[in-house]
C-alpha cells in the first residue's frame, strides 16, 4: 500500500471529507467541517509529497512535461481499496502541495440531503436552467448529482454530464447517462455543451459555469428546449444571478438578463452547516424561484 492509499484509508476510517498535504506540516484532515492534524505521521517533506503526487498521476496515466510541471492538476484517482478520490496537485512557496477530496460511491437522495421539498419539483421540469450555487466545498456537486439521480430513477431521458473532474459515477437505471470529463474527453465546458445538442441530450449537467462561453452555451441549450442543471461559485441566490449576467461584456448584459428572465427556473444557494455537537454536517439551501415578479426585476436589472 502506497502513502496515498494509507492516508486515504485513515481519512475514511475517521469519516473525513478532505485531506491536505503541505510542506513542513503534518497531514491535516477535515472532519465535519473542522481541520484536524493527523498526529504521529510526521511533517511532509518534498520527497514524500512528490512521491504521493507521482503515485496519483501514474495511476491515472497522466504525464507532465516541460512548463506543465507548474500547472495545477485536478484528477479523480482510485485508491487501493477501490474508492474514488479527487486529487488536486498544486504548488505553494516552490513546494508541491496536495488536496484530496474523498468521494463516496453512493449518490445521496434529495431526501437524505434534506432538499427534497426544494428540489424535487425542479427535476420534473421539461426545460430551462436550474443553477446550484455556493462557495467551494458547500456540496454543490453532491446536490447536482442527487438531482440527476432523481431523474435517473424516475424517468426515461438521455442525460449528458460535463464535469472537471468526474466525481460521482452513475449507473443507468431508467435513463441513458453519458459523462464527459473536461481535459480527458473534451477540451472545455463550452465545447461539450455545444456538442451535447448534437448528441440527442434531453438533460444536461454542467459542472461549472466558469466563463462567458460556457454560460452562453448553457443558456442556448435551455432556449432550445433542454433541461440544464449547472454549478456556479457565487454564494447567495440574487448575487449569483447578477454575477451570471456580469460574465458577459456590458453591451450584452441586458440581453443576457432577458434570456435569464425567460429560461432561468431557479437558483439554489447552499452551504454546509455543522451540527451543534459537531458530529455531522447538513446542507442548508436558499431557493430563488423565478416567477413573473422575479423575472421582471431581473429584466429591469434589480
Amino acid at each position: 500500500m502506497g502513502r496515498m492509499d494509507e492516508l486515504i484509508g485513515y481519512g475514511r476510517e475517521h469519516g473525513c471529507s478532505d485531506i491536505h498535504l503541505t510542506y513542513g506540516m503534518e497531514p491535516v484532515m477535515r472532519c465535519c467541517g473542522r481541520l484536524v492534524k493527523i498526529s504521529g505521521y510526521g511533517s511532509m517533506e518534498d520527497a514524500v509529497l512528490e512521491e504521493i503526487a507521482l503515485e496519483a498521476l501514474q495511476r491515472e496515466n497522466v504525464k507532465i512535461a516541460g512548463d506543465r510541471k507548474l500547472t495545477d492538476i485536478d484528477i479523480c484517482c482510485e485508491a487501493a481499496d477501490g474508492t474514488r478520490n479527487r486529487i488536486h496537485i498544486y504548488h505553494q512557496r516552490r513546494h508541491t502541495a496536495i488536496a484530496i477530496r474523498l468521494l463516496y460511491p453512493q449518490i445521496p437522495t434529495l431526501e437524505e440531503l434534506g432538499l427534497s421539498s426544494a428540489l424535487q419539483t425542479l427535476t420534473k421540469l421539461p426545460e430551462g436552467i436550474v443553477v446550484v450555487t455556493g462557495a467551494s466545498g458547500s456540496g454543490k456537486t453532491t446536490t447536482l448529482a442527487a438531482c440527476v439521480e432523481e431523474i435517473n430513477r424516475r424517468e426515461k431521458r438521455r442525460i449528458i454530464t460535463v464535469e472537471e473532474p468526474v466525481e460521482y459515477l452513475y449507473q443507468d437505471k431508467n435513463c441513458m447517462i453519458e459523462q464527459r470529463e473536461v481535459g480527458v474527453d473534451v477540451a472545455g465546458f463550452a465545447e461539450a455543451v455545444q456538442s451535447a445538442l448534437r448528441e440527442d441530450a434531453e438533460v444536461l449537467l454542467v459542472g461549472e459555469l466558469r466563463d462567458q462561453e460556457t454560460a452562453a452555451e448553457a443558456l442556448h441549450a435551455a432556449e432550445t428546449g433542454h433541461l440544464v442543471f449547472a454549478g456556479f461559485g457565487i454564494p447567495g441566490a440574487a448575487e449569483a444571478v447578477e454575477a451570471m449576467a456580469e460574465l458577459f461584456p456590458p453591451h450584452r448584459q441586458q440581453q443576457v438578463r432577458a434570456q435569464l428572465a425567460r429560461h432561468l427556473k431557479a437558483v439554489v444557494s447552499q452551504k454546509l452547516v455543522t451540527a451543534e455537537d459537531g458530529s455531522s454536517r447538513r446542507a442548508e439551501a436558499e431557493v430563488l424561484l423565478m416567477d413573473e415578479a422575479a423575472a421582471e426585476k431581473l429584466r429591469a436589472g434589480r
